[in-house]
């Protein structure tokens, strides 16, 4: 009974880490990054988002194109940016179009990481962007008000400019949710499997959730805030 319960808390917390924070912090994500651009559109028109998220769009364009060439899927037509209410762009800023083979486990299971890969790629881009502009922010511990001494404003502005623009392009769409779904019974049998072998290695719940739980809800914690911020500072101001 006790390897049971041992291994029931160490597949919850595993499902939780790799599976349940980053779907509903994705949907956070994309719920408030909708409501910005929707905002920004109806204010601004709707082409001023291409000019306020066009970077983000090509990141997540090309993180879609990335894993799925990952994971074996042939690309066949793919739009990194473009005007999304001209001709038959139906809104659509970008587009990657990719088959792959039914019966293949590995490709069936990549449409999962290839549905939510614009969240992770965005992510990496600005982490990237901070530690060239603004690596002081990196030192979360000793953060203070200081930090904005630590670099020329120029830099500062520049990293504040390039953030904005691709935390625009998190937005997952209803065709990057559904891509999802179609692999994720797959992916969640692999994380049973994974939880199966970390129960025999005889490795503790408690310290998976150290290792993964905590970094992984701290990282969609800081990204919902200050998407938050954002979306708040945008409907104030504009």
């Amino acid at each position: 009974m006790a390897i049971v319960t041992d291994f029931s808390q160490l597949l919850f917390v595993v499902i939780v880490a790799l599976l349940g924070i980053p779907v509903l912090g994705s949907a956070m994500i994309s719920v408030l990054v909708a409501h910005i651009n929707g905002h920004l559109g109806t204010k601004l028109g709707e082409n001023s988002l291409v000019i306020f998220s066009g970077l983000g769009t090509i990141v997540h364009e090309l993180s879609h194109a990335g894993m799925a060439l990952l994971f074996g899927h042939k690309i066949d037509d793919m739009r990194l940016l473009q005007r999304p209410f001209v001709g038959d762009h139906a809104g659509r800023m970008g587009y990657v179009s990719h088959v792959w083979t039914p019966g293949n486990i590995y490709q069936q299971m990549g449409n999962f990481f290839i549905g939510i890969a614009p969240v992770f790629g965005i992510s990496g881009a600005i982490a990237l962007i901070t530690e060239w502009l603004w690596p002081a922010l990196f030192d979360l511990v000793d953060l203070r008000w200081d930090v904005f001494l630590t670099e020329p404003w120029w830099r500062i502005v520049i990293w504040v400019l390039l953030t904005v623009n691709l935390g625009l392009g998190m937005h997952l769409s209803r065709a990057d949710w559904r891509g999802a779904w179609t692999g994720v019974m797959l992916y969640i049998s692999l994380l049973v499997i994974l939880a199966s072998i970390l129960a025999i290695m005889g490795v503790d719940y408690i310290l998976i959730s150290q290792m993964l739980l905590v970094p992984i809800v701290l990282f969609f914690s800081i990204f919902i805030g200050t998407i938050g911020v954002l979306w708040l500072i945008v409907t104030v101001l504009i």
